[in-house]
């Protein structure tokens, strides 16, 4: 049971790693993010400003 909680703890680790990465990526392309939303409207979201939101970054150069 163990086992398997802990697959569970490590692989949400990966994927939100994974995910910080590939906006990382994104913001320093000038790239947007498209997201779907639980209405089922899909938008156009900056990376950069994603970033700012959930991270806390405040200039893509530090990234």
């Amino acid at each position: 049971m163990w086992e398997n909680y802990d697959y569970r703890i490590k692989l949400r680790q990966g994927l939100a790693l994974a995910e910080k990465r590939m906006l990382k990526q994104k913001a320093i392309n000038n790239a947007p993010i498209i997201q779907s939303l639980p209405n089922g409207d899909i938008i156009e979201v900056s990376a950069t400003q994603l970033l700012k939101d959930h991270y806390g970054y405040h200039k893509c150069v530090n990234l």
